[in-house]
């Protein structure tokens, strides 16, 4: 059944739901989702959009590494040496804080931009294509620290990628958006047929 996308917001937004994770597919090429939702005129929605979205440029690149984070950090009124400490990061911060983007390795500066992000917001509006390959690279302790914080946040994550086979157990919900309405699935299986139907039109 489609229903209006601001419904949809509406009740995804809704104080009285349960932390869930929700992988929503958007087939517009390329991924757009702030663009496309900025045009419908509806409180919900507004509201929605600005919270703060993970994505590639989470991180300032003209900043180094410690400047990022200390900025994310006063804003947010957290502590930077206990987030370093409790997401286990304060050796490879060492080596690397006062190095740009171009001389940080890219899994090390996602790595903490994804940490930092989850350790702000408890809701979490996702959009890096790359963001579980990355997770998969932390190292064992880290990975299981980031499965943790997961499971008590509300995730959003929005791609244009209807394959979900190797992260389909991470979501409780699959979204599809298409032309300002949406299909809400619980199994993976149907809602992966009907986005490629949608990706061939």
């Amino acid at each position: 059944m489609k229903v209006k996308l601001s419904d949809f917001i509406a009740e995804l937004t809704s104080n009285n739901l349960p932390n869930q994770a929700t992988y929503i597919f958007f087939p517009k090429k390329p991924f757009t989702i702030l663009r496309e939702l900025s045009k419908i005129s509806d409180i919900e929605i507004t509201s929605f959009i600005r919270e703060e979205f993970l994505n590639n440029n989470y991180f300032d690149k003209e900043l180094s590494l410690s400047q990022n984070i200390e900025f994310h950090c006063m804003i947010s009124t957290i502590s930077k040496n206990a987030f370093l400490e409790n997401n286990y990061l304060s050796h490879e911060y060492d080596k690397y804080a006062q190095k740009g983007f171009k001389k940080v390795p890219k899994t090390i500066w996602e790595k903490f931009e994804i940490f930092l992000f989850l350790e702000i917001n408890e809701v979490c509006l996702i959009e890096k294509p790359n963001f579980f390959k990355s997770i998969n690279l932390f190292s064992e302790i880290q990975k299981e620290y980031v499965m943790k914080s997961l499971e008590n946040k509300r995730i959003y994550y929005f791609s244009n990628n209807s394959n979900i086979v190797n992260i389909k157990e991470y979501f409780d919900l699959f979204l599809l958006i298409d032309n300002k309405a949406y299909k809400i699935f619980k199994n993976p299986g149907p809602f992966m047929s009907e986005a490629k139907l949608i990706e061939q039109k």
